[in-house]
């Protein structure tokens, strides 16, 4: 879950946005994310095959300026 607020200013010959944002907003992380990972040379065995979030939560802050 992910979510994201803008607020965009209007002050004159600068348009910029200001930003807050958060992922993984519920912070789920999984204690195992690759299959077979206690046995490499297992056929099942894939480490770019991640199934689910490995990291917590995530805060976003930033700036967007507009180039007119």
């Amino acid at each position: 879950m992910l979510a994201q607020i803008t607020y965009v200013t209007k002050i004159k010959k600068a348009d910029f946005n200001i930003y807050v944002g958060v992922e993984n907003a519920l912070d789920l992380k999984k204690q195992n994310p690759i299959i077979a990972s206690d046995t490499p040379f297992n056929k099942y065995f894939d480490a770019s095959m991640v199934l689910g979030p490995i990291y917590g939560r995530m805060m976003h802050v930033g700036l967007r300026y507009k180039i007119i």
